[in-house]
């Protein structure tokens, strides 16, 4: 006799798929959850976040972030469709779900590295970080891991990282979790700089589109993803291949040339290059930053020549200043390289 499987319950909020059911059996605390876009990181995110609030109650503290404000807003529309139906409530002006059994999760940003020293002196036993590819550097969230901790014996602390290859931090998300490791095989985690064991175990668990039935029944889907871009921006996007910052070649060898530089005791270097490297105009471009601690990025100017052959990397200034500072040194580097939009 063939037996059936009985029927679900009319009170289910969300099933998970299979790559996502395997993520939620991980045994691992510090995972790598997703691949190409479609996978379900978010909704994986939230069901373990659900998950972790059910075994530990009041004893659950957890924080859900994402790079920016606006990109947490996603993440947070989407926790309004299904927490309710759980019995959390929501305070808006905290961020704050707070489920009926005592766990508390709160929803945040950190669009800078201080956003995460706001944390400073709390405890924390889920951290879920939603499309970490968009940090540039790890060092937020290895300050946040820091705040894992919780006084009840027995309580599991968990750091959850979902992602899609190709976004700012696709390199050290690569060497950390993708690049010589075996796919949902558990590895020891390595200091990045030392390579020094941590004592610890990472995973990644990869997530495609094709693991989403739901999104696989709209052909007119993967079409889009198909012309939203050049080949290697398909093949993250579709396949989750973490190697198209090497085989994309966004920088060509060949377009790069080298040249004598400038002597540095040059007076006037603007004439030095318009009469021994053929530059007969001269741009300037800034990528300002707001601050001056060590923590955080760096202003910098770059100053290129354009020649009949090309354009010339002439200098490159990079420092953290506050902008009165700032603005002098913009002044001085315009003023030495006689960089200025002259009226006809």
């Amino acid at each position: 006799m063939k037996l059936r499987p009985p029927p679900e319950p009319a009170h289910v909020v969300w099933k998970p798929l299979p790559k996502q059911l395997l993520a939620l059996q991980c045994p691992v605390d510090d995972l790598l959850f997703g691949g190409s876009v479609g996978g379900g990181k978010t909704d994986f995110l939230l069901g373990a976040w659900v998950q972790h609030a059910a075994l530990y109650g009041e004893h659950a503290m957890g924080l859900i972030v994402r790079r920016t404000l606006p990109e947490l807003r996603d993440i947070a529309k989407r926790a309004a469709r299904l927490f309710p139906k759980l019995g959390a409530v929501f305070i808006k002006s905290e961020r704050q779900w707070t489920f009926p059994n005592g766990a508390v999760l709160l929803l945040s940003y950190l669009e800078s590295d201080e956003d995460a020293t706001r944390y400073q002196g709390q405890e924390f036993t889920f951290i879920g970080v939603d499309e970490a590819g968009a940090f540039k550097s790890p060092a937020p969230i290895d300050y946040l891991r820091s705040r894992l901790r919780s006084a009840q014996p027995g309580v599991r602390k968990r750091l959850i990282l979902t992602a899609n290859p190709g976004g700012r931090g696709h390199k050290w998300l690569l060497e950390r979790y993708v690049k010589g490791r075996t796919p949902y095989v558990p590895f020891e985690a390595t200091d990045d700089e030392s390579g020094e064991g941590l004592d610890f175990q990472r995973v990644y668990i990869p997530s495609r589109l094709t693991d989403n039935p739901f999104l696989m029944s709209d052909p007119d889907y993967v079409k889009r993803i198909r012309g939203s871009g050049p080949s290697w921006l398909v093949r993250a996007l579709l396949m989750g291949d973490w190697n198209i910052a090497i085989a994309g070649k966004l920088f060509v060898r060949s377009w790069w040339r080298y040249f004598k530089p400038i002597p540095p005791d040059t007076e006037r270097p603007a004439d030095y290059a318009a009469k021994h490297l053929g530059v007969y105009h001269i741009v300037q471009s800034w990528d300002f930053a707001a601050r001056a601690k060590e923590t955080n990025d760096r202003s910098v100017c770059t100053t290129w020549g354009c020649t009949p052959r090309g354009w010339l990397l002439l200098d490159c200034w990079a420092g953290r200043l506050l902008f009165p500072d700032l603005k002098r040194q913009a002044v001085a580097l315009a003023d030495k390289w006689n960089c200025y939009l002259h009226k006809a």
